[in-house]
C-alpha cells in the first residue's frame, strides 16, 4: 500500500511539473503592458479601432474626466477604473513581480 502512496504522489508531482509548464508557455505568448505604459495603449487601441475616447469611456462606464486622469498618472487610477478600460479594449489584469 506505501507503494501505491509513493505512485500516486509521484504521478501528482508530475501532472504539477506539466501545469506549471503549460502556464509559463501560455504567459510566455501573451502581450505584457506596465500599468505606467497604459496610456499609450489606450491611444493606440483608439487609434487603430477609430474610437473616441469618449466611446471608451461610455463602454467603461466612466467619465471622461476619470479617464483624463487616469491618462495622466494611471499608477494613482482606482483598480476597478483600470479593470473597466481593461475590459472595453479586451485586456485582463494581471499581478506579477517586476
Amino acid at each position: 500500500m506505501n507503494e501505491q502512496y509513493k505512485q500516486v504522489i509521484e504521478d501528482i508531482d508530475n501532472l504539477k511539473r506539466k501545469i506549471k509548464a503549460l502556464e509559463a508557455q501560455n504567459n510566455a505568448s501573451r502581450e505584457f503592458v506596465i500599468l505606467k505604459d497604459f496610456p499609450n495603449l489606450i491611444e493606440s487601441y483608439c487609434i487603430d479601432n477609430s474610437i473616441r475616447k469618449a466611446d471608451i469611456c461610455v463602454l467603461a462606464g466612466i467619465s471622461t474626466t476619470t479617464l483624463t486622469q487616469t491618462l495622466k498618472n494611471p499608477l494613482k487610477a482606482s483598480m476597478s477604473t483600470i479593470n473597466a478600460l481593461t475590459s472595453v479594449i479586451g485586456y485582463q489584469i494581471l499581478i506579477g513581480r517586476s
